[in-house]
């Protein structure tokens, strides 16, 4: 019997900062200068299964095949494997034991994701970035469901730990009025044109022109509201006061279009259809079901704040490692102590902007708790089925119905799903039941 042993930190999500990486596609063979971490083929699980000769010692199973060799390369798992759709036709040929491999057998070698958050190394930040967008996302539903979406433009490098102080004020502010209830904010940064090399960046501040200076501030603040009907009241609000702390922290007046807002309600209109060609401080507000039919999908909603962290190609730079190390290196600005963002939260107590449930252990990271199990739930598909006196319905559980149960855990999710699905189907038959039973009576 084949047993399969994962290796959990190929899933893990670091919230530390580390060294930057920039690796070779090609991993480099194991030598002295790398942590090596081939075990012993001579170990307890593998002498139950004598090796033949000429075959070659699994060390271990994981999700991509069975293990032949491992060791590290630059805080990255390389693995010497044969593949796991490969390996039940290999053992009904003979070539494949519990512990060995046929010496014929080609593995394939791979350099396989990391454990730290704050790798440039391609393939790992392409998986970091829509995890990141869907946990905002998750947060979302579960403090919202509204979400306040800010853009704080034309910043210095200095100026951009002052942008987020601005969208904390803002979330005080409006968590202070009657019937608004703000969870927190989370900000990210993202370099203009003028801003996508450092030496570019200072060449703009050094000009002296604020309409070049090269970075801005996307922040996003749950909000939840007693009444929908005061949501234009709030975006009101926040736009009037998000541009008073913005000239008055930031600014002073050096900003063309930030200042004066003569009539808010105007203004706001006239940049959400694109009217206003200035750039300036800016909020809308949105429930988070009308931005996923806006956007058509369920989640990964805020792929356009995290899209810095894969930047386009062509921007003066064609180096894949380069842009990510600078969208990292940008987002240090922050002052926070995660690497491609910074959050914080309005609640006294909370100390997690991820924090959105019991479910999450206090012991390990809350964003990495979410992570691991938003992961969980994508995985969860079944069927409910119910049946009264010969009539059976079914209804097909996806992951879109685990998004009304934010605060639940997966397992937690997928319980309250099958309780309310199998009620509302056996309701369903039982009014079948009737229909037909009338039906014949009549």
């Amino acid at each position: 019997m084949i047993v399969a042993y994962v290796c959990n930190s190929l899933f893990r999500e670091d919230e530390t900062i580390d060294a930057q990486y920039n690796l070779s596609k090609t991993p480099v063979a194991p030598s002295e200068t790398l942590d090596y971490m081939e075990e012993d083929p001579s170990s307890s699980h593998m002498s139950a299964d004598a090796i033949p000769v000429g075959s070659r010692p699994i060390i271990r199973y994981e999700h991509c095949g069975a293990v032949l060799k491992h060791w590290k390369q630059d805080g990255h798992n390389v693995n010497v494997y044969i593949p796991t759709k490969d390996l039940k036709g290999l053992k009904d040929r003979g070539l494949l034991g519990a512990w060995w491999v046929d010496g014929s057998v080609l593995p394939k070698t791979k350099t396989f994701r990391c454990s730290v958050l704050s790798c440039t190394r391609p393939k790992c930040i392409k998986q970091t970035q829509p995890k990141l967008s869907a946990a905002v996302t998750r947060v979302v539903r579960a403090k919202g469901p509204y979400s306040l979406m800010l853009t704080i433009p034309r910043l210095t490098d200095g100026e951009v730990k002052t942008a987020f102080k601005v969208a904390e004020n803002v979330a005080k502010h409006l968590h202070g009025l009657d019937g608004v209830s703000c969870w927190g904010t989370w900000a990210v940064v993202e370099c203009h044109q003028s801003g996508v090399t450092q030496k570019a960046a200072q060449q703009a501040i050094r000009r002296g022109k604020r309409e070049g200076h090269p970075y801005h501030v996307h922040a996003i603040i749950p909000v939840s509201l007693d009444s929908c009907d005061s949501v234009a009241q709030v975006n009101v609000a926040a736009n009037t006061f998000l541009r008073a702390q913005a000239d008055q922290l930031i600014y002073g007046g050096s900003l063309p279009g930030s200042l004066p807002m003569v009539d808010a309600e105007q203004e706001i209109a006239a940049i959400a259809h694109g009217q206003q060609e200035e750039s300036a401080p800016y909020a809308s507000i949105i429930h988070v079901d009308d931005l996923a039919q806006q956007l058509g999908k369920d989640d990964y909603l805020y792929d356009y704040q995290t899209k810095g962290m894969v930047p386009e190609k062509g921007r003066r730079s064609d180096n894949s490692a380069a842009r990510f190390k600078r969208h990292l290196e940008v987002n240090r600005l922050l002052g926070g102590t995660t690497p491609w963002y910074r959050a914080s939260t309005v609640q006294k107590g909370c100390k997690s902007f991820f924090d959105i449930g019991d479910f999450l252990d206090s012991e390990d990271s809350k964003y990495r708790g979410l992570v691991h199990d938003n992961n969980k739930r994508r995985q969860m598909r079944f069927v409910v089925s119910a049946s009264y006196e010969g009539i059976t319905a079914e209804y097909e559980v996806t992951g879109r119905d685990f998004h009304r149960y934010p605060t639940l855990s997966a397992e937690q999710a997928r319980e309250a799903i099958y309780k309310q699905e199998h009620q509302r189907l056996l309701k369903q038959c039982i009014a079948e039941h009737r229909r037909r039973k009338k039906s014949l009576a009549s």
